[in-house]
């Protein structure tokens, strides 16, 4: 819908190669045709809770006339073209309200009746068996509910059992689609020197549940998950720790920052890798040698 509405308000030829590429994807993938009146109804009432000035600062991007646009692009001051794109990006859905975890059908269905939709409503029966991981994976911190459930440690569709030969480990009570977030790796943030020195003072039982980690700033960290219980979840087992070290895994651990009373705090989400099915047990690399956990993960190339 954006490319549609960029071809319409340029007439360059950059601009026609994307009309082109539009052009193509809509036949490779049998997406079906988007009129420009169409577009402009959907953002028109994408902004329908948003402040008057960013209204008018949608409605003068979705300018028909191309002198207009022109004019108008000549006056936007470089602060004012990112106020717009980040606006203009969440209405189009990069930070849609299900990004990166799948909602039951009757939360789709609830959050549909709650837009008051009169036209164009969306099926959400056909929604929910159609779902997919939406948006940009360097988004998925933005989304409330990745928020609340990282808070709130309420992850749903995961089981804690034994496993034959491991000991404990986590299965999938549902199926989870490449892309989603599982859970996270849930915790006490130490220094990596603190980590190891918990790793050395803890019994070999229990010796797997230290994560080392580079943070954002390169410091060596670690998260501190040998109790069965976290301070900020007491008698609260998560699932994070309970995930068992697998070469061939199913999930990828990625380091991501949460805002959390004005400051930011680290967080390990686990994501799927490939589509997971019912029963399946979750994994991840260790990213170190196991019979050797003393810290080697602290540098691990997929954070």
């Amino acid at each position: 819908v954006l490319l549609l509405i960029m071809c319409q308000v340029s007439g360059n030829m950059f601009m026609d190669v994307i009309v082109i590429s539009y052009l193509q994807l809509h036949f490779r993938y049998k997406i079906p045709s988007v009129t420009s009146q169409t577009a402009r109804r959907v953002f028109k009432t994408a902004t329908k809770t948003c402040s008057e000035q960013d209204k008018a600062m949608v409605a003068k991007y979705l300018s028909h006339s191309t002198a207009t646009a022109d004019n108008h692009y000549r006056m936007l001051q470089p602060d004012m073209v990112c106020q717009a794109k980040k606006l203009i990006a969440t209405l189009a859905g990069d930070s849609a309200h299900f990004n990166r975890r799948q909602p039951s059908e009757q939360r789709i269905i609830a959050y549909i009746d709650k837009q008051g939709w009169e036209s164009n409503v969306p099926n959400g029966v056909k929604l929910f068996n159609e779902w997919k991981p939406s948006g940009k994976e360097d988004h998925v911190m933005d989304s409330q509910q990745i928020q609340k459930l990282v808070k709130s440690q309420k992850w749903k569709g995961l089981h804690i059992t034994d496993i034959e030969g491991k000991g404990k480990g986590v299965l999938a009570t549902r199926t989870f689609q490449p892309g989603e977030v599982i859970c996270d790796y849930h915790g006490s943030i130490v220094t990596a020197k603190k980590g190891k020195e918990i790793h050395q003072e803890t019994s070999e039982e229990e010796t797997g549940y230290v994560f080392f980690y580079t943070n954002k700033k390169g410091k060596p960290m670690a998260i501190d998950a040998h109790s069965s219980s976290c301070d900020c979840h007491p008698g609260k087992q998560t699932f994070g720790r309970m995930i068992n070290h697998l070469r061939t895994f199913n999930l990828r651990p990625r380091l991501f920052t949460l805002q959390k009373d004005e400051e930011e705090k680290d967080v390990i989400l686990l994501i799927a890798t490939k589509a997971i099915k019912v029963n399946e047990e979750l994994s991840f690399d260790y990213g170190v040698d196991c019979r050797s956990f003393g810290g080697e993960g602290s540098g691990i190339s997929w954070l």
